[in-house]
């Protein structure tokens, strides 16, 4: 081959790649339940995790408020989702995302009342009342809703935290308040300052899950990394988050089925729609 030739079909081959489309990259979001930096401290080592050990990149994004992340999520615009049971469930069921692994253990939630008041017996007494919980779609909050009619729900006092619901019963800010189990104990101690009045079935714990987008071989090898012995180091700061540095296991379609059912009310995740 001539050097001139060889000059026009190098030329050819830059002209080729340059038209071709970059790489896909694999976009994982998480809720919007810390600041931008916060999160990024977070879920950004386990994006750059993950691109090391599946030869891909991937890349966190922070959605900038829960109506966006609600509003974003039935589009099914994220490959890679780490989340609530709730909202797990809800993508397998309408967008066939596909769970991966997910934090140990089970999410139950309970419900408090000042010890020494005698006018809340059980949850049935708080129809109409004041009670402190997160905002919806929380699932504890969700929880707490579902067990009553639309017509005799508490009234929910807004919170920024399970330790400021707590407070607010013994504050008497709220009749009752809505939290995880295990911070209820801890907080509570051996005060003796509150009981609980209805405590949930237990959920299967937050999970990342995968959308059709990405192929059998790439769910595999995200499953294989996140379960992997490196990952307790590479990503310790997720896990001292989440899971108190407890490693993750594998999760199933069969644990979360019917799980998205808190949901059902809530704009945007209505069931039966498709994504678009």
């Amino acid at each position: 081959m001539t050097t001139k030739l060889l000059a026009r079909v190098l030329v050819l081959l830059c002209s080729l790649l340059a038209i071709l489309p970059a790489a896909a990259e694999i976009l994982f979001t998480a809720p919007p339940r810390e600041t931008p930096e916060d999160a990024a401290k977070i879920y950004g080592p386990v994006a750059d995790y993950l691109t090391e050990a599946i030869g891909e990149k991937v890349t966190y994004q922070h959605p900038s408020s829960w109506g966006l992340y609600q509003a974003t999520m039935p589009k099914n615009r994220y490959d890679l989702v780490f989340d609530g049971p709730h909202f797990v469930a809800w993508r397998v069921s309408q967008l066939q995302h596909e769970p991966l692994a997910r934090l140990s253990g089970l999410l139950t939630f309970v419900v408090i009342t000042q010890k020494d008041n005698p006018d809340y017996t059980d949850i049935n007494a708080l129809k109409g009342h004041a009670v402190c919980g997160l905002a919806p779609p929380n699932l504890a909050t969700l929880t707490l809703l579902e067990q009553f009619g639309p017509a005799q729900q508490p009234l929910l006092i807004q919170t920024q935290s399970f330790r400021e619901a707590y407070q607010g019963v013994i504050d008497g800010k709220c009749r009752a308040a809505v939290l995880r189990d295990k911070l209820y104990h801890k907080l509570e101690g051996n005060t003796g300052r509150t009981r609980v009045i209805f405590q949930s079935s237990g959920f299967p714990n937050q999970a990342f899950t995968a959308s059709a987008n990405l192929s059998d071989a790439q769910k595999v090898r995200i499953v294989s990394a996140l379960l992997a012995p490196e990952a307790a180091t590479k990503i310790s700061g997720f896990l001292n988050k989440y899971s108190h540095g407890k490693g993750l296991v594998r999760a199933t379609r069969a644990e979360y089925r019917g799980m998205e059912k808190p949901l059902q009310d809530m704009w945007g995740f209505e069931l039966g729609r498709s994504g678009g």
